[in-house]
């Protein structure tokens, strides 16, 4: 049996090879990479989306209670919800 004699010049050929195909993936990858960031970007934005319309509503929930209340005068109980709304949403986004 013959024994395997490896050339400097095989050696750079393997190495060579190795490279082009590490660099192939590296290529590939990236790509995919980049879809992955962003539907994680895309999902943080929805999901902020969804919290501002929660705001946006006790916002004007507690706009209308101050405009009724400040029309005919009562109306306390609906100021005294809205304050309570807002202040466990403050409570809630602040922890």
């Amino acid at each position: 049996m013959d024994k395997l004699i490896l050339h400097p010049s095989d050696i750079v050929t393997i190495c060579a090879a190795i490279a082009t195909i590490y660099g192939c993936y590296v290529i590939i990858r990236k790509p995919f990479a980049r879809i992955d960031d962003h539907e994680r970007r895309i999902g943080n934005l929805e999901e902020a989306g969804t919290e501002r319309r929660k705001t946006d509503q006790l916002i004007l929930k507690s706009l209308n209670a101050i405009t009724n209340h400040m029309i005919d005068g009562n109306g306390i109980e609906k100021l005294k919800d809205a304050r309570n709304e807002l202040q466990n949403n403050i409570i809630e986004h602040h922890r």
